[in-house]
């Protein structure tokens, strides 16, 4: 075990059920390329494209791999998703690429980082550096205290592009 996660996780607080938006239809399948994200449901018109630009844009897009895992009933994102949702993400395939999504994060972004036990999905609270180099601080959006892991940009895995309700 590396010397990052050597200490004692601490005890997170408590995590109450919170409002997400729901909807009561047929859950819609998206049709996902790198750079668009287009949503419909089967044989009919697409009712949402969203093209990812700027810094969403992949400068690789055969290095990089769109991913939607499904999401556990841990309440740490309420109210902005919840467990039946799509997180849709862009995930890198190499280290270089990995090493570019980790420059291109900013506070308030959603990324999935690995603590080396698990794979947390949180959002960006801070970022800073020392003398090992770029340093992310998270914090679920219904906790009230930061996620209590130092993440490096090697240990980040995807950064959500969209949610689908």
């Amino acid at each position: 075990m590396c010397r990052w996660f050597s200490k004692k996780p601490k005890v997170e607080d408590p995590v109450i059920e919170q409002p997400v938006p729901m909807v009561d239809k047929p859950s819609p399948q998206p049709n996902i390329s790198v750079n668009a994200i287009t949503i419909s449901l089967p044989g009919q018109t697409p009712f949402l494209s969203v093209e990812l630009v700027g810094r969403l844009q992949w400068p690789e897009p055969d290095q990089v791999q769109v991913w939607a895992p499904s999401i556990p009933d841990t309440n740490s994102m309420d109210p902005t998703y919840d467990s039946g949702h799509h997180v849709v993400y862009l995930r890198p395939l190499s280290d270089a690429n990995r090493d570019y999504l980790a420059g291109e994060l900013r506070v308030g972004d959603i990324a999935v980082y690995d603590n080396g036990l698990a794979r947390i999905t949180h959002r960006v609270s801070r970022i800073g550096a020392d003398d090992k180099g770029r340093w992310f601080r998270f914090k679920g959006d219904n906790r009230n205290t930061e996620d209590i892991y130092l993440v490096r940009d090697y240990h980040i895995m995807a950064i959500a592009v969209a949610i689908i309700y």
